[in-house]
């Protein structure tokens, strides 16, 4: 393989384990992480270690996903120390950023609460779904300076308000 994709933790728990028992790895050039925020700082660490093993040029990018969603998003490979964000799908869903307080819609690249509506779901819909996740620069519609294409993206400063929903 030369992707490996996994729970960050999970991840660096083998790469380690490989590492301690001199293993090559220089067949790996892409990690791909989820289910769990991705730091630059253990994008730059990981990819240290995969390059200690052999690996050249690793590219290790983070992921977004909820359960509800049943999706995930994915930032564009790029430089260690940046990202372009999560891109979204708009034939298959609609993002809004609120916020938590009052529920009114932020602009472009404000802060707030991300709210999630689903557009192709087989099964349950979703609507208007409020993660419980604030975001930190909001959503951007500007084209995407590592891939061009000109879908939105959500920042990836991403923390959770709160584990507990009021329904």
């Amino acid at each position: 393989p030369s992707l490996v994709l996994g729970v960050p933790s999970y991840i660096y728990h083998l790469v380690r384990t490989a590492q301690e028992r001199n293993m090559n790895f220089s067949f790996i050039n892409q990690v791909v992480l989820g289910a769990a925020k991705v730091t630059i700082p253990f994008k730059e660490r990981l990819a240290g270690l995969l390059e200690k093993m052999g690996s050249k040029n690793v590219s290790v990018i983070g992921t977004y996903g909820f359960t509800e969603s049943r999706a995930a998003w994915a930032e564009c490979p790029s430089a260690l120390n940046v990202s372009s964000g999560y891109h979204l799908y708009p034939d298959k869903e609609i993002f809004e950023v609120i916020d938590p307080e009052t529920g009114a819609v932020k602009g472009e690249g404000e802060d707030g609460e991300l709210v999630y509506t689903s557009l192709d779901a087989r099964a349950s819909v979703v609507l208007r779904y409020r993660t419980g996740d604030f975001v930190k620069g909001g959503i951007v519609y500007s084209p995407c300076p590592y891939c061009g294409r000109r879908t939105a993206r959500i920042s990836n400063d991403i923390v959770r308000l709160s584990d507990t929903k009021d329904l």
